[in-house]
């Protein structure tokens, strides 16, 4: 929502929206009574037959097509008349309130804050020694004050108000336009002169309703079409509608981004608002690689299609790094980077957020905005210490801002998104031939400072996460393959992330919204980092680890952050239970792969928790003060972090939670009591038992148990139910655990034990 400045407001007048509204009563009645009457005259002519009865049959069809076209025009006329109320309502009051405290010697500013002007100085000398005049000035003053405080807050409340009324009739009026635009063939008859006529009109600003009404629709997908870019198929336009788009653009050749973002900007709302999402839109359509036209010779959309301001903008090293002298020393030199033309990706965000974010995937816009803005946070953090526009400190160029906002942009787009992360048909958006680089711009965006400015990196993180168990295969496997390339990335950098630009700060101590949302993003792949079958997990495009040493460096970096570590670690111990769960369940040896695989992530857990804490902290109590923080908090972690931590097998429920003693104990092992501070001496056998319980609780859940066996009766409470791993070691009244596993021993298969252990090491063979 952007809040309009009271000099907007001075030169608004929304009455034109009723204007508007009262214009459409004409089309209404013409669709309506045109429909009709090609029904009733071709029922009223004397023949029969079959002729007449299909003839008949397509003009009701055409008839009720007719009705849905005015039932549309109606929703846009409602659409815009309760727009144009709302809006002139909110404007009558600020210009009156505001206008009220500028005739009584206020200033109102653009921002909306009240400023006493009264002349207090010529009314103090006035008064001269008069005590009860300087009295009577003195409380003026404290009264003006107040009002002009409280009057203020009302302001910037109305101003508010009103720009976010503004926001949802732009919506509601672009939401209607493009239902009545899915259902009229206006695409039908566009080519390249109609689209000359029609951006040199709007460009100008004289523009009729109906040339931005085609604008509009030449930039928008039907249905069949946008589910087709849902799937990533190819998605063919008419020759017509392509060629009107290609226009455009070359319309747009030469002009720089700011120009471009102007031509709708020019325009009032709504129609400046439909216009910059049209060009949007349209930029994202054209630029799409999948898209194109019916034919043996097609034409396709790609990065050359777009105005060569814009490719160029996305193409081109938008980084400049200088130096110079310092005054008055010998050969020192002050070095710097800026990005001059950071205005113009300002602009062009500006352009897409007016766009719909659901008519992208595989622009090459969207790509361009992930690889500029990786290249641009991979600047050494030592430049752009002076003042100057489009430095790095700037404060009218905030640079983690715009970047940031350029990523949560191309979030949208499923295929930037993962082309961007595994470097998949991403040269396009380097110049001269250039070769694109994965895993160089995931250090950009991962090994970058960005100040609290971590939105855009989470969102496309949200992006992956989003359809990491999604039942579109193809979307599936998108995600899986692009978080294959960020863990496999994150393993083999781990120790650039624990020193964030060569300084002792990790991951999770610069970025700690990243370092979470990195958690949630892995979280349903732990398995499959072990080499689990995916089918286990629901996802897919996943390569395993080589080894236990790199899934360990791996969890040592999420654990940085004590809220992702908490969460992330609990989602381990949740697969591992998980699939000794799915052995118990079995009771054969066909699911013992699944011991290995539990093992190995039990390896990596263990392991990247003490490296972990080893590297952030110096001393032992140091270390044990960290792993209570990490431990006080596993209990919340699903609120805190914001993810669903992932169950695996049938018995889905049976493993969304359990005791925090059994994820202590999964996360010290055996040989690190020394981060538990109670129950230190409890019997050392405490880990097989813990797996046991798991594996006994599959076959309870199976009905593989019966539960007044002798030998086990005793770990199910008076209904019937298993008792929690907590309960059964509680009953040992602090000392020694019962011989849980000797006991339930039966129900385990034989090499459950040699299965576990191959995993339980670095080593995977």
């Amino acid at each position: 929502m952007t809040t309009p400045t009271w000099g907007q407001v001075k030169g608004s007048d929304a009455s034109a929206l009723a204007t508007a509204a009262t214009s459409l009563d004409d089309p209404i009645d013409r669709t309506t009574k045109n429909g009709r009457l090609v029904n009733s005259t071709i029922d009223g002519l004397d023949w029969s037959g079959d002729a007449k009865d299909a003839a008949l049959g397509r003009a009701t069809r055409e008839e009720s097509e007719m009705k849905r076209v005015a039932a549309a025009f109606e929703s846009l006329q409602k659409a815009v008349s309760d727009g144009g109320a709302s809006l002139s309502s909110l404007i009558g009051e600020l210009k009156s309130e505001a206008g009220g405290y500028e005739q009584n010697h206020y200033t109102v500013s653009g921002a909306w804050s009240v400023i006493d002007d009264y002349n207090y100085q010529a009314a103090y000398a006035a008064a001269g020694d008069d005590e009860a005049t300087i009295a009577r000035l003195d409380h003026l003053k404290i009264v003006r004050a107040s009002i002009a405080t409280n009057g203020g807050i009302s302001l910037v409340a109305k101003a508010g108000e009103l720009g976010r009324v503004d926001d949802e009739t732009a919506k509601a009026i672009t939401a209607a336009a493009a239902a009545l635009t899915s259902l009229a063939p206006t695409v039908a008859g566009l080519n390249e002169s109609i689209a000359e006529a029609d951006i040199h009109a709007i460009n100008r600003g004289t523009a009729t309703p109906e040339q931005i009404a085609r604008f509009a629709a030449a930039t928008t997908l039907t249905p069949e079409q946008q589910q087709a870019l849902d799937r990533g198929d190819p998605v063919v336009l008419p020759q017509g509608q392509f060629d009107y788009l290609n226009e455009v653009m070359r319309y747009l050749d030469g002009r720089s981004v700011d120009d471009i973002a102007m031509m709708g900007e020019q325009w009032p709302s709504p129609r400046g608002d439909a216009i910059s999402a049209s060009l949007g839109n349209g930029m994202r359509i054209i630029s799409t690689e999948g898209v194109r036209t019916g034919g043996a010779s097609s034409d396709r959309g790609g990065m050359d299609m777009l105005p060569s301001g814009v490719r160029t903008l996305l193409q081109d090293n938008r980084l400049k790094i200088w130096e110079k002298p310092i005054p008055g020393s010998k050969g020192g030199k002050l070095s710097g980077a800026e990005v001059p033309r950071l205005n113009e990706f300002q602009a062009l965000s500006g352009i897409l957020d007016h766009a719909d974010p659901g008519m992208t995937n595989g622009s090459f816009l969207d790509k361009g905005l992930i690889k500029q803005a990786a290249e641009i946070a991979s600047v050494d953090e030592g430049y752009g210490r002076e003042y100057k526009a489009g430095s790095f400190t700037a404060d009218r160029y905030p640079v983690n801002e715009v970047t940031s906002h350029m990523l949560s942009l191309a979030s949208s787009d499923q295929t930037a998104v993962h082309d961007a992360v595994t470097g998949v048909n991403m040269d396009a958006t380097c110049n001269y031939g250039g070769q694109y680089i994965a895993d160089t711009h995931i250090a950009g965006l991962l090994q970058h400072d960005w100040a609290g400015n971590e939105q855009g990196v989470t969102d496309l993180l949200g992006a992956i996460d989003n359809d990491s168990t999604s039942v579109n295969p193809w979307a599936n496997q998108q995600a899986g393959e692009s978080a294959n390339a960020l863990a496999h990335y994150i393993a083999a950098n781990d120790e650039s992330l624990m020193n964030i630009d060569g300084a002792p700060r990790s991951i999770g101590e610069v970025n700690p919204e990243i370092t979470k949302a990195l958690a949630t993003t892995l979280d349903n792949y732990i398995p499959s980092m072990a080499g689990a079958d995916q089918a286990l997990t629901g996802t897919s495009g996943f390569s395993s680890f080589d080894n236990g040493d790199e899934m360990r460096d791996l969890f040592k970096v999420i654990d940085t952050n004590d809220e992702a570590a908490a969460y992330f670690n609990q989602a381990a111990y949740s697969s591992v239970a998980g699939m000794e769960a799915n052995i118990g369940r079995d009771g054969g040896e066909d699911s013992l792969a699944q011991a290995t695989w539990a093992g190995r992530v039990s390896f990596a857990a263990q392991g990247g928790m003490d490296d972990m804490l080893e590297s952030e902290y110096q001393d032992e109590q140091a270390q044990k003060d960290a792993f209570g923080t990490i431990y006080d908090l596993t209990l919340g972690a699903v609120t805190t972090v914001g993810g669903d931590v992932p169950v695996l097998g049938p018995g889905a429920d049976a493993f969304d939670t359990f005791a925090a003693e059994e994820l202590k104990g999964f996360l010290i092992g055996d040989g690190s009591a020394g981060y538990d501070n109670d129950d230190a001496s409890l019997d050392t056998h405490a880990t097989q038992q813990r797996q046991y319980y798991n594996v006994f609780k599959g076959a309870v859940d199976a009905g593989r148990v019966d539960i007044h066996d002798p030998a086990v009766s005793r770990y199910f409470d008076e209904n019937g139910q298993l008792k929690s791993y907590d309960d059964i070691k509680r009953g040992s009244s602090g000392k020694k655990l019962p011989d849980f596993a000797g006991d339930v021993a039966r129900y385990v298969p034989d090499k459950f034990d040699a299965f576990w252990a191959a995993g339980d090491e670095a080593s995977w063979e």
